[in-house]
């Protein structure tokens, strides 16, 4: 009677020392499922257009520009969470460009339901330079969202996302379910 006990009770603690690291990876995993964790925002700088421009070059994609003290920016979020659940096919792309710190963008990405998303955090100051390479004609008002078809070509969205715009968009065309097909996310 003693010997099933004591085989018990030696076998049980490494049974969870070889649970830990399995329970710490599902632990990582869910969060990262559910949004709770989320990787650092890259830093966006004079180079960062061009290489998110060559990521998602022949695919459909949204580059959208925000700020953390942009009321209009943070209000639309959880819209915009809302869209990627909808069409994850579909790469959503944000680049927060005001003076709040990445850590501040990030909480309210995480808040949002947003923290799996692509996101860049502006590394200096926003120069004229930069967003002539974005959009010749754009200024700098946020929130400002570029939606790019597999094709190349653009369409700007200036100030809050009118999301009946952003779902013609999706639906003229521009998108076929054949051009979709194996679109899953972010390169």
């Amino acid at each position: 009677m003693k010997t099933p006990y004591l085989l018990f009770r030696l076998s049980l603690p490494a049974f969870f020392n070889r649970l830990n690291p399995l329970a710490g990876l599902l632990f990582v995993f869910m969060c990262l499922q559910y949004g709770q964790l989320s990787a650092e925002p890259a830093p966006y700088d004079e180079n960062s257009w061009n290489r998110i421009e060559k990521s998602y070059a022949g695919k459909h994609h949204i580059v959208h520009f925000w700020g953390v003290t942009c009321g209009p920016c943070v209000d639309e979020l959880k819209t915009w969470a809302k869209f990627t659940r909808q069409h994850p096919e579909i790469p959503l792309i944000l680049v927060q460009v005001d003076e709040a710190t990445p850590q501040q963008a990030e909480k309210l990405l995480q808040n949002s339901g947003m923290g799996r998303v692509e996101n860049w955090s502006l590394a200096a100051y926003l120069s004229d330079a930069m967003r002539y390479e974005i959009d010749s004609t754009w200024v700098g008002e946020l929130p400002y969202t570029r939606l790019t078809g597999a094709d190349g070509k653009t369409r700007t969205l200036r100030g809050a996302a009118d999301f009946t715009e952003v779902e013609l968009w999706l639906g003229q065309g521009r998108i076929s379910s054949v051009a979709l097909q194996g679109q899953t996310g972010k390169k």
